[in-house]
Protein backbone atom coordinates (compact mmCIF):
# COMPACT_ATOMS: atom_id res chain seq x y z
CA UNK A 1 0.00 0.00 0.00
CA UNK A 2 1.79 2.98 -1.13
CA UNK A 3 1.21 6.08 1.16
CA UNK A 4 1.46 9.32 -0.59
CA UNK A 5 -1.11 11.45 -2.84
CA UNK A 6 -3.92 13.68 -2.23
CA UNK A 7 -6.27 12.12 0.18
CA UNK A 8 -9.40 13.42 2.78
CA UNK A 9 -8.09 15.12 5.82
CA UNK A 10 -9.36 16.60 9.01
CA UNK A 11 -8.02 20.30 8.44
CA UNK A 12 -10.03 21.85 10.83
CA UNK A 13 -11.72 21.12 14.29
CA UNK A 14 -13.82 23.52 16.21
CA UNK A 15 -14.96 21.19 19.36
CA UNK A 16 -15.30 24.22 22.26
CA UNK A 17 -18.22 26.19 20.58
CA UNK A 18 -18.82 29.43 22.20
CA UNK A 19 -22.15 28.48 22.21
CA UNK A 20 -23.55 26.79 25.24
CA UNK A 21 -22.36 23.05 25.61
CA UNK A 22 -24.61 22.09 28.50
CA UNK A 23 -26.12 19.38 26.90
CA UNK A 24 -28.57 19.29 29.87
CA UNK A 25 -30.48 22.62 28.11
CA UNK A 26 -32.64 22.09 25.32
CA UNK A 27 -30.06 24.52 23.25
CA UNK A 28 -26.53 23.06 23.31
CA UNK A 29 -23.06 23.00 21.44
CA UNK A 30 -24.38 24.58 18.21
CA UNK A 31 -21.87 26.00 16.01
CA UNK A 32 -18.93 23.23 16.56
CA UNK A 33 -17.60 21.49 13.26
CA UNK A 34 -15.42 18.93 12.04
CA UNK A 35 -13.78 20.34 8.48
CA UNK A 36 -12.55 17.92 5.84
CA UNK A 37 -10.73 19.00 2.83
CA UNK A 38 -10.25 17.03 -0.16
CA UNK A 39 -6.53 16.73 -1.55
CA UNK A 40 -7.03 14.73 -4.56
CA UNK A 41 -7.46 15.28 -8.25
CA UNK A 42 -10.78 13.68 -8.18
CA UNK A 43 -14.16 13.67 -6.16
CA UNK A 44 -14.01 10.87 -3.29
CA UNK A 45 -17.28 9.09 -2.06
CA UNK A 46 -17.52 9.06 1.29
CA UNK A 47 -20.54 6.88 1.77
CA UNK A 48 -20.73 4.94 4.83
CA UNK A 49 -17.54 6.51 6.08
CA UNK A 50 -17.31 6.92 9.56
CA UNK A 51 -16.27 10.06 11.68
CA UNK A 52 -15.92 9.19 15.42
CA UNK A 53 -14.47 9.16 18.68
CA UNK A 54 -14.53 6.87 21.92
CA UNK A 55 -17.78 7.42 23.20
CA UNK A 56 -20.14 8.19 19.19
CA UNK A 57 -19.42 8.11 15.55
CA UNK A 58 -21.13 9.74 12.38
CA UNK A 59 -21.80 7.52 9.20
CA UNK A 60 -21.82 9.38 6.32
CA UNK A 61 -24.99 8.51 4.21
CA UNK A 62 -25.17 6.71 0.66
CA UNK A 63 -23.97 9.55 -1.79
CA UNK A 64 -22.22 12.05 0.32
CA UNK A 65 -19.37 12.92 -2.18
CA UNK A 66 -16.81 15.79 -1.51
CA UNK A 67 -15.33 17.04 -4.80
CA UNK A 68 -11.66 17.59 -5.73
CA UNK A 69 -9.88 20.63 -3.79
CA UNK A 70 -13.11 21.13 -1.69
CA UNK A 71 -14.31 21.52 1.81
CA UNK A 72 -17.41 19.56 3.88
CA UNK A 73 -18.31 21.01 7.16
CA UNK A 74 -19.69 18.48 9.71
CA UNK A 75 -21.67 20.52 12.43
CA UNK A 76 -24.42 19.42 15.38
CA UNK A 77 -27.94 20.34 14.57
CA UNK A 78 -29.45 19.59 17.89
CA UNK A 79 -32.03 16.69 18.93
CA UNK A 80 -35.91 17.44 19.55
CA UNK A 81 -37.23 15.84 22.57
CA UNK A 82 -40.42 14.11 22.21
CA UNK A 83 -43.17 16.83 23.05
CA UNK A 84 -41.11 19.25 20.30
CA UNK A 85 -42.55 19.75 16.50
CA UNK A 86 -41.20 17.15 14.74
CA UNK A 87 -40.92 14.30 17.24
CA UNK A 88 -37.87 12.92 18.94
CA UNK A 89 -34.83 12.47 17.39
CA UNK A 90 -35.32 15.11 14.80
CA UNK A 91 -33.17 18.16 14.09
CA UNK A 92 -33.80 21.06 16.61
CA UNK A 93 -31.53 23.92 13.11
CA UNK A 94 -30.67 23.18 10.24
CA UNK A 95 -27.47 24.97 8.05
CA UNK A 96 -29.29 28.40 8.20
CA UNK A 97 -28.10 28.00 12.10
CA UNK A 98 -24.52 27.45 11.24
CA UNK A 99 -24.29 30.33 8.58
CA UNK A 100 -25.97 32.59 10.60
CA UNK A 101 -22.94 31.83 13.64
CA UNK A 102 -20.59 32.09 10.70
CA UNK A 103 -21.78 34.22 8.20
CA UNK A 104 -18.94 33.44 6.22
CA UNK A 105 -19.94 29.98 5.22
CA UNK A 106 -23.00 31.74 3.25
CA UNK A 107 -22.81 30.21 -0.74
CA UNK A 108 -21.09 27.08 1.12
CA UNK A 109 -24.59 25.23 2.25
CA UNK A 110 -24.41 22.09 -0.04
CA UNK A 111 -21.30 21.02 1.79
CA UNK A 112 -22.53 21.48 5.16
CA UNK A 113 -23.92 18.44 6.67
CA UNK A 114 -25.98 18.57 9.78
CA UNK A 115 -25.97 15.74 11.95
CA UNK A 116 -27.45 14.91 15.67
CA UNK A 117 -25.54 12.07 17.45
CA UNK A 118 -21.86 13.42 16.93
CA UNK A 119 -20.51 16.31 19.51
CA UNK A 120 -17.17 16.58 20.85
CA UNK A 121 -15.00 16.98 24.14
CA UNK A 122 -13.15 20.14 25.08
CA UNK A 123 -10.88 18.29 27.20
CA UNK A 124 -9.34 15.67 25.39
CA UNK A 125 -10.36 13.44 22.45
CA UNK A 126 -9.18 11.45 19.68
CA UNK A 127 -11.28 11.81 16.30
CA UNK A 128 -10.74 9.47 13.57
CA UNK A 129 -12.13 9.37 10.29
CA UNK A 130 -12.56 5.91 8.45
CA UNK A 131 -13.38 4.77 4.62
CA UNK A 132 -16.05 2.88 4.14
CA UNK A 133 -13.93 -0.57 4.59
CA UNK A 134 -13.06 0.41 8.23
CA UNK A 135 -9.54 1.67 7.35
CA UNK A 136 -8.17 4.75 9.28
CA UNK A 137 -7.85 7.47 6.99
CA UNK A 138 -6.63 10.26 9.05
CA UNK A 139 -7.05 11.22 12.86
CA UNK A 140 -6.38 14.40 15.73
CA UNK A 141 -5.74 13.42 18.59
CA UNK A 142 -6.17 17.08 21.12
CA UNK A 143 -5.66 17.68 24.91
CA UNK A 144 -6.74 21.29 26.11
CA UNK A 145 -6.58 20.11 29.87
CA UNK A 146 -2.44 19.48 29.84
CA UNK A 147 -2.96 18.01 33.41
CA UNK A 148 -4.81 15.16 32.94
CA UNK A 149 -2.11 13.86 30.64
CA UNK A 150 -1.41 10.48 31.52
CA UNK A 151 -4.68 9.99 34.18
CA UNK A 152 -7.33 7.38 34.23
CA UNK A 153 -9.73 10.11 33.37
CA UNK A 154 -8.10 10.42 30.09
CA UNK A 155 -10.21 7.93 28.19
CA UNK A 156 -8.20 6.35 25.78
CA UNK A 157 -6.05 8.81 25.50
CA UNK A 158 -1.89 8.68 24.97
CA UNK A 159 0.34 9.35 28.11
CA UNK A 160 2.82 11.72 26.68
CA UNK A 161 2.46 15.26 25.49
CA UNK A 162 4.37 14.33 22.03
CA UNK A 163 1.41 11.87 20.89
CA UNK A 164 -0.80 14.77 21.13
CA UNK A 165 -1.65 16.46 17.19
CA UNK A 166 -2.55 19.20 19.76
CA UNK A 167 -1.34 19.71 23.48
CA UNK A 168 -2.28 23.52 24.50
CA UNK A 169 -5.15 25.18 26.63
CA UNK A 170 -8.14 26.61 24.91
CA UNK A 171 -11.15 28.11 26.32
CA UNK A 172 -13.82 29.78 24.27
CA UNK A 173 -16.14 30.50 26.91
CA UNK A 174 -19.75 29.67 27.51
CA UNK A 175 -21.69 32.39 26.09
CA UNK A 176 -25.13 30.67 26.59
CA UNK A 177 -28.02 29.84 23.88
CA UNK A 178 -27.52 32.81 21.67
CA UNK A 179 -28.63 34.30 18.19
CA UNK A 180 -26.32 36.19 15.57
CA UNK A 181 -22.44 35.26 14.94
CA UNK A 182 -19.95 34.01 17.18
CA UNK A 183 -17.19 37.15 17.33
CA UNK A 184 -13.17 36.33 17.64
CA UNK A 185 -13.40 38.28 21.15
CA UNK A 186 -15.22 40.31 24.04
CA UNK A 187 -13.93 43.33 22.60
CA UNK A 188 -15.36 42.85 19.05
CA UNK A 189 -19.07 41.05 20.32
CA UNK A 190 -19.69 44.63 21.80
CA UNK A 191 -18.57 47.03 19.65
CA UNK A 192 -20.38 45.29 17.21
CA UNK A 193 -23.30 45.37 19.48
CA UNK A 194 -22.81 49.33 20.16
CA UNK A 195 -21.53 49.25 23.51
CA UNK A 196 -17.74 50.18 22.42
CA UNK A 197 -14.52 47.73 22.34
CA UNK A 198 -11.99 47.97 25.58
CA UNK A 199 -8.70 46.57 24.39
CA UNK A 200 -8.04 44.48 27.46
CA UNK A 201 -11.24 42.36 26.47
CA UNK A 202 -9.55 40.82 23.54
CA UNK A 203 -8.00 38.49 25.74
CA UNK A 204 -11.27 36.76 25.65
CA UNK A 205 -11.87 34.79 23.02
CA UNK A 206 -14.53 33.00 21.45
CA UNK A 207 -13.31 31.47 17.92
CA UNK A 208 -10.10 29.52 18.76
CA UNK A 209 -9.89 26.22 16.38
CA UNK A 210 -7.23 24.30 15.38
CA UNK A 211 -6.18 23.49 11.94
CA UNK A 212 -3.20 21.64 10.18
CA UNK A 213 0.23 23.55 10.55
CA UNK A 214 1.80 22.63 7.18
CA UNK A 215 0.61 22.56 3.90
CA UNK A 216 2.45 19.02 3.12
CA UNK A 217 0.18 17.66 6.09
CA UNK A 218 -2.74 18.14 3.87
CA UNK A 219 -1.76 15.08 1.66
CA UNK A 220 -2.16 11.04 2.74
CA UNK A 221 0.84 9.91 5.71
CA UNK A 222 1.08 6.76 7.48
CA UNK A 223 2.14 8.70 10.84
CA UNK A 224 -1.15 10.46 11.08
CA UNK A 225 1.44 13.05 13.12
CA UNK A 226 0.72 16.30 11.62
CA UNK A 227 0.88 19.64 13.86
CA UNK A 228 -2.26 21.22 14.42
CA UNK A 229 -2.39 25.08 15.39
CA UNK A 230 -4.12 27.62 17.49
CA UNK A 231 -6.27 30.23 14.83
CA UNK A 232 -9.51 31.81 14.68
CA UNK A 233 -12.57 29.49 12.97
CA UNK A 234 -12.63 29.56 9.66
CA UNK A 235 -14.91 26.80 8.44
CA UNK A 236 -14.51 26.48 4.10
CA UNK A 237 -10.92 28.61 4.48
CA UNK A 238 -7.33 26.71 4.05
CA UNK A 239 -5.00 28.33 5.25
CA UNK A 240 -2.66 27.23 2.64
CA UNK A 241 -2.19 26.88 -1.17
CA UNK A 242 -2.28 23.06 -1.35
CA UNK A 243 -1.48 21.54 -4.63
CA UNK A 244 -4.07 18.72 -5.82
CA UNK A 245 -2.53 15.09 -5.72
CA UNK A 246 -3.78 11.83 -7.63
CA UNK A 247 -5.76 10.05 -4.68
CA UNK A 248 -3.96 8.00 -2.36
CA UNK A 249 -4.25 4.16 -2.62
CA UNK A 250 -5.82 4.19 1.32
CA UNK A 251 -9.21 5.66 -0.47
CA UNK A 252 -9.91 2.47 -0.97
CA UNK A 253 -7.87 0.06 0.83
CA UNK A 254 -8.72 -2.49 3.92
CA UNK A 255 -7.49 -2.87 7.05
CA UNK A 256 -4.58 -5.19 7.33
CA UNK A 257 -5.57 -8.71 8.26
CA UNK A 258 -3.99 -9.76 11.51
CA UNK A 259 -2.20 -13.36 11.06
CA UNK A 260 -3.73 -15.87 13.48
CA UNK A 261 -0.80 -18.08 14.82
CA UNK A 262 -1.68 -21.65 15.43
CA UNK A 263 0.01 -23.34 18.75
CA UNK A 264 -1.48 -26.43 18.22
CA UNK A 265 0.10 -29.48 17.84
CA UNK A 266 -1.18 -32.41 15.45
CA UNK A 267 1.39 -34.90 16.17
Amino acid sequence: LTRLGGSVVISEVYFDTHYTERIETKYHHMGEFVELFNSSTTAIDLSLWKLKDHESEYIFPTGTIIPSGEILVITYGGRRIADQPGGAGTMLYWKEKFVELFPDAEGYEDNIIVQNNFVMYNETATLQLYNNHGFLIDQVKYITDLQCIGEPQCIDQPHSITDYNFAENINNGDGGAFNGPIYSTLAEQLEAQGWGANATQTEYRFKQAIHIENAVDYYDHEALNESYVVADATPFSIPHTVPLQAASEVIDAYPPVESVVNNFSTS
